[in-house]
């Protein structure tokens, strides 16, 4: 279900206005730490994504549309 930006999943696919097509950075930390605990690989480049949302005041935003590539 990761798709290089983010997370698609039913929500990202098929999910109400606000859900249609919006990236969750939460589930691509999840997906981020889980993938190196599980199977000791780590994608290059994925964290990028993911310090991509941090906010000014050095919170996370959390869904992001495509337009924003997270």
């Amino acid at each position: 279900m990761f798709d290089s930006i983010g997370m698609v999943d039913e929500a990202y696919k098929d999910g109400s206005g606000s859900e249609h097509g919006i990236y969750q950075a939460y589930k691509l930390a999840l997906y981020l730490y889980a993938l190196q605990k599980v199977s000791g690989a780590y994608h290059y480049g994925l964290e990028e994504n993911i310090f991509r949302s941090l906010r000014p005041d050095g919170g996370f935003r959390s869904g992001h549309g495509e337009r924003s590539r997270l």
